[in-house]
C-alpha cells in the first residue's frame, strides 16, 4: 500500500474551518483520504480506529507531523476522539475551540477540553501508511538544501541554508513541510523553545529578525555547525 502524505493531510484539515460536531474520525479519515488513504471497512469511533492501528505509538508523546493522535474513553464516552498531529505537540481536528468548527490546539488543550486520557499517536491510517517527518537525528545530506528546526511553543519553522535562513509562519508550516517532504528535506522538532533558540542564536540569527519573518544571511557553514549544535542538545536530553 503506498504510503499516504501526512503533513498534505494536516494542510488538508488545516484549509477546513467548519465541521458537523461529533464526527472527528470522519473529518480525520476524509484529510487522509483526499491524498490516497482507503480502506474496505468503516469504524464507528475513534476508539476502534486506534484499536484496528498496525502501527501503534501507545503512551509516545511525541507524534510527528501528519500522523492520527487519539485518546481514549471516558466514563460517559466510549468513542475516543482523534485527531492530526502538527509536530510540536500540536494538532488540528474538529469541534475546536467549539462544536462545529476546526482549529489547531495544543495535546493537553485537548484533553483537557474532551476529558480523555491519552493513548498515543499512529503510524497508519486504519492501515494505510503514513510518510512522517523525522523529529530526531537531523542530517544534511545535501548542503544545498535547507534544514528545518521547529519552535514548539507555536510551531514556527526556521529554514537554515548554507547561505542563509528564513522562516514562514505558524499559518503556513504544514504547507511548508508538504513541500519540503517532496525534496525529501527534514523536520527537528525542538524540544524548548530554549533549544530552538540555541539552534538559531548560535547560527547567527537574530531573533528580531525571527519575529518579523525576515530573511538572514548567515555567511557561514550552517550545515556543519548546525550538527554539532543539534548533537550538543541530544547530549544533554
Amino acid at each position: 500500500m503506498p504510503l499516504v502524505d501526512g503533513a498534505a493531510a494536516a494542510a488538508t484539515m488545516q484549509s477546513w474551518h467548519t465541521c458537523n460536531p461529533g464526527l472527528c474520525l470522519h473529518y480525520t479519515w476524509e484529510a487522509y483520504a483526499a491524498h490516497g488513504a482507503t480502506s474496505a471497512q468503516s469504524y464507528p469511533t475513534a476508539l476502534s480506529a486506534w484499536e484496528a492501528s498496525e502501527q501503534q505509538h501507545p503512551g509516545d508523546w511525541d507524534p510527528p507531523l501528519g500522523v492520527p493522535v487519539y485518546l481514549g474513553a471516558r466514563s460517559d464516552s466510549s468513542a475516543g476522539d482523534v485527531f492530526i498531529s502538527l509536530g510540536g505537540g500540536r494538532g488540528v481536528g474538529t469541534d475546536w475551540p467549539g462544536w462545529g468548527t476546526i482549529g489547531e490546539f495544543t495535546i493537553q488543550q485537548r484533553i483537557n477540553q474532551t476529558g480523555r486520557p491519552y493513548l498515543g499517536w499512529a503510524g497508519d491510517i486504519l492501515g494505510n501508511p503514513i510518510a512522517q517527518a523525522n523529529n530526531t537525528n537531523i542530517e544534511q545530506e545535501d548542503p544545498d538544501m535547507p534544514i528545518q528546526v521547529q519552535r514548539p511553543s507555536d510551531g514556527l519553522i526556521a529554514m537554515i541554508w548554507p547561505e542563509g535562513f528564513a522562516h514562514m509562519p505558524t499559518s503556513e508550516v504544514a504547507l511548508l513541510n508538504r513541500q519540503v517532504w517532496s525534496i525529501n528535506d527534514e523536520l527537528h522538532v525542538m524540544g524548548s523553545d530554549s533549544d530552538f533558540y540555541a539552534v538559531t542564536d548560535s547560527m547567527g540569527i537574530p531573533r528580531d529578525k525571527i519575529a518579523a519573518g525576515m530573511f538572514w544571511s548567515t555567511e557561514r557553514d550552517n550545515a556543519a555547525k548546525l550538527q554539532t549544535i543539534l548533537d550538543s542538545l541530544d547530549e544533554n536530553t
